[in-house]
């Protein structure tokens, strides 16, 4: 009896998992800035969550930081998200619990290999005293430059289609805040724009605006997009299909797309 159990139990084995068989990759680990934020943060952190967690890739917890911005803690992940900022009142202390160890780990997270992502605002920190932090948040609010006009429908283009990114990728339409002249840091790639029609609810420029971009922060890959001001606009496919997308290939370098090299 004993003999026949074992056998059975080989078999369901081999059936679940036949000789040749690829393990299933483990989860990415995405740790999730949030608690603090001139967006509803109570309402985008777990939608973030949830959407990232449906697809069966991302494993995913959320922080305040400064707390489990340690180095010993931030080993256990390969994405740091941030749906955080310092804008707004109370912005210096909230920046000044970063702490220069904090800070270090932070960067050297990315520079040694892992991947950050920012989430539309979540950028706009650091004004003063911590330049270096934009090269991985990649976009921010650019004082007495930026502006937006009311949230409304607009166009989002995808500009090179040859990206493991936005490979396969249409055009799609988002009613959303669009940021006219964003901070950009230097050397990012934009890998799609919104148009920011100067007519109505808009108050634009008449151009495209840069909505998604990466670089590479020393041997890391950082992805950032200006689209989702709130919960309700994530919901949006294409916001969707970005926001997946991008996390994975900061993680690893590829993507669901089918064009999977890291560019």
């Amino acid at each position: 009896m004993t003999r026949a159990i074992v056998l059975t139990t080989v078999a369901l084995l081999l059936i679940a998992n036949p000789a040749g068989a690829e393990d299933p990759a483990p989860a990415i680990r995405v740790l999730i800035l949030t608690g603090r934020n001139n967006h509803n943060w109570k309402e985008t952190t777990p939608k973030l969550q949830k959407l990232l967690e449906a697809t069966g890739k991302f494993a995913v917890d959320t922080t305040v930081p400064p707390e489990g911005l340690t180095r010993d803690n931030l080993r256990n992940y390969d994405v740091i998200l941030s749906n955080w900022n310092s804008w707004g009142g109370g912005s210096k202390q909230a920046e000044a619990e970063w702490t220069d160890e904090v800070r270090s780990a932070y960067l050297d997270f990315v520079r040694q290999g892992k991947a950050h992502v920012t989430i539309h605002a979540g950028g706009s920190s650091f004004y003063e005293g911590w330049p270096e932090y934009r090269k991985v948040a990649l976009v921010y609010w650019n004082l007495g430059t930026t502006g937006h006009g009311r949230q409304h429908e607009f166009k989002v283009r995808i500009d090179p289609r040859d990206h493991a990114i936005t490979a396969g990728l249409d055009e799609f339409t988002i009613r959303d805040e669009l940021w006219n002249k964003p901070g950009l840091v230097d050397g990012a790639t934009i890998l799609a724009s919104a148009y920011s029609d100067k007519q109505g609810e808009a108050r634009g420029t008449g151009q495209w605006e840069p909505s998604v971009v990466i670089a590479h922060y020393g041997q890391g890959r950082c992805f950032a997009t200006l689209l989702g001001h709130d919960a309700k606009i994530m919901e949006n496919e294409g916001f969707q299909q970005l926001l997946l997308r991008g996390v994975e290939w900061a993680a690893t370098g590829k993507t669901f797309a089918p064009k999977t090299e890291d560019r």
